[in-house]
C-alpha cells in the first residue's frame, strides 16, 4: 500500500510539473506547493488536485488586488480536513451502540461547522465579484464541484 501511495504521489508531482513547465510563460506561477512532511513524505495527490483547480479558478477569474483577501478566505474554507490521527475510534471494539453514534454525530457536527464557513466564505467572494466574474463563478464552480467528486 505504501508503494502504491508513493508511486501515486511521485506520478502526481511530475504530471504537475509538466504542466507547469508546459505553462509557465502562458500564466503566473501556480501557488507553493506544501512541503513534504517532516517523515518526508510527499504531500496528498488530492491536495496537488486541489491547489491546481483554485489555481485555475483564481485565474479564470482574473481576481483582482481588492478581491484577494476574500479570494484567499475561499480558498483556505476549501482546505482538505486534516487526518485524524489513530484508529477510527467509531471502529472500536470496545465501544458501546451509543458511543459510537455520539462519535458519529460529532463527526458530523464538525463535517457541517466546516461547511458553514465555506458558505461564509462564498458568500463573502461572491459579494465583492463583478457580474462577468460572478456567471463564470457560478459556471466553474458547478463544474469543478463535480470534478473533484464533491456532490453528484
Amino acid at each position: 500500500m505504501t508503494l502504491l501511495r508513493n508511486v501515486t504521489s511521485v506520478a502526481a508531482a511530475c504530471g504537475l510539473a509538466l504542466f507547469v513547465a508546459g505553462s509557465a510563460s502562458a500564466q503566473p506561477a501556480l501557488p507553493p506547493i506544501p512541503p513534504a512532511d517532516g517523515q518526508g513524505q510527499t504531500p496528498d495527490p488530492t491536495e496537488l488536485v486541489r491547489l491546481q483547480k483554485l489555481h485555475e479558478l483564481h485565474e479564470d477569474l482574473s481576481i483582482r488586488s481588492d478581491q484577494e483577501s476574500a479570494w484567499q478566505g475561499f480558498a483556505d474554507s476549501l482546505a482538505l480536513p486534516r487526518k485524524k490521527a489513530g484508529p477510527d475510534p467509531v471502529q472500536g471494539a470496545d465501544l458501546t451502540t451509543p458511543q459510537r453514534l455520539e462519535l458519529i454525530d460529532a463527526d458530523l457536527r464538525e463535517n457541517l461547522a466546516g461547511f458553514e464557513r465555506h458558505l461564509a466564505a462564498a458568500k463573502k467572494l461572491y459579494a465583492v465579484l463583478t457580474p462577468e466574474q460572478r456567471r463564470t463563478f457560478d459556471v466553474l464552480t458547478k463544474v469543478l464541484v463535480r470534478q473533484l467528486g464533491i456532490a453528484s
